[in-house]
């Protein structure tokens, strides 16, 4: 087996123990923990490892829940303390609302950012 064989392996098993996570969590009722989907995924409790390896590891669920929403395999709201497959129009509403609070914020920063630039505040730095 090549490297890179390995590397696909190792990326489908995750993949797949990702989405067995969510069987059964089906609506925000019904959802998980971070600290209980990183056991259903890893089969460790996330303060058995160290910061570096919990960022890494956590990164691989959050890859594999992107991948997953785009394909239009599975849509996993993220809320901080709960993560669920989306069920209804209410929480599709919720997410909707919070993106769009993310999408105007993002907006006053680059209104600063030209700000910045027509001001010329970046020359207290040359």
């Amino acid at each position: 087996m090549t490297m890179l064989q390995f590397k696909k392996k190792v990326k489908m098993s995750f993949a797949e123990a990702v989405k067995k996570a969510f069987e059964g969590c089906v609506g925000e009722e019904k959802g998980l923990s971070p600290r209980e989907l990183f056991l259903r995924v890893y089969g460790v409790d996330v303060d058995s490892i160290g910061i570096f390896e919990k960022k890494y590891y956590w990164d691989v669920i959050l890859k594999m829940l992107h991948k997953y929403r785009k394909e239009g395999t599975m849509f996993v709201i993220n809320k901080g303390k709960v993560l669920f497959v989306l069920k209804t129009q209410e929480e599709s509403d919720a997410f909707r609302k919070r993106i769009d609070g993310t999408i105007k914020a993002l907006r006053i920063t680059q209104d600063k950012a030209d700000e910045w630039v027509k001001g010329k505040k970046w020359g207290k730095f040359e």
